[in-house]
């Protein structure tokens, strides 16, 4: 029961009180009705609300008063968006370096990283392919037709795009470090990925077909296969790829 049902039950206060004047002064009339963020204000020796506070308050420093208030607010909304924003953009930095850094460490439990193979980990965030809108050129510079058809025919596109960007940087670094002594091999970090495609096997699991420039590299190298693998973990698309070898 709140204060006041108890005040009304009591005989304290009357249930509904009946106004029997405007919340404001014949002064500040004009000023309630014209200015659009005129608020009302609770009187605690009157009990009521009234406009502008006290009588002795001009209109003009009424209207003073309302701006700072509203700017205080302005003020801590922004504040609060900033750090809110920093602190999201930490933690995704954070997840993302823990998952590489996770993913680095098993491969070499798992003595992935030996002379007769080379592998690459890259992390994609989704986030990156949320909005493709005006990006057509970057998208078909980078995907074949295939991996553009699946992808967005994907419930997610975005993660299927993410999962497919990562794979094909992991296939990168999982030629480079097959051969860590042979320079320049790739024309530069803008160069285009449309030649590395990703694909999916009968199995659903995904496969890569090399040609143009990327594939003269392979053969070069005298590498003999290429696996890789796509994962996704909350906003990120983690891939793995290992270029191995012809064991002798």
């Amino acid at each position: 029961m709140n204060s006041h049902v108890q005040g009304v039950i009591t005989g304290k206060q009357v249930h509904i009180q009946v106004k029997n004047e405007a919340p404001y002064s014949s002064a500040q009339e004009s000023n309630v009705y014209l200015d659009p963020t005129a608020r009302a204000e609770y009187d605690a020796t009157s009990r009521t609300w009234r406009f502008g506070g006290a009588d002795s308050l001009t209109a003009e420093e009424n209207r003073r008063l309302r701006a700072e208030k509203r700017a205080k607010k302005a003020k801590a909304a922004a504040d609060a968006a900033a750090a809110s924003k920093k602190t999201t953009e930490m933690h995704s930095a954070d997840s993302s370096s823990t998952l590489l850094t996770a993913i680095n460490q098993a491969a070499t439990d798992l003595g992935l990283a030996s002379k007769n193979m080379g592998m690459g980990v890259d992390v994609e965030p989704v986030a990156t392919f949320e909005n493709l809108n005006g990006r057509e050129d970057f998208i078909r510079r980078n995907f074949t037709d295939q991996e553009m058809a699946y992808c967005y025919s994907a419930p997610h596109p975005a993660a299927s795009f993410a999962g497919r960007w990562a794979a094909k940087e992991a296939v990168i670094k999982a030629i480079s470090s097959s051969s860590p002594t042979e320079p320049n091999l790739w024309k530069g970090a803008g160069a285009p990925l449309r030649e590395i495609e990703i694909f999916m096997t009968a199995s659903g699991a995904p496969s890569v077909l090399l040609s143009g420039y990327p594939l003269q590299v392979f053969n070069r190298l005298s590498l003999s296969k290429l696996s890789v693998s796509i994962s996704h973990s909350g906003d990120f698309a983690v891939a793995q790829a290992v270029a191995s070898f012809q064991q002798e």
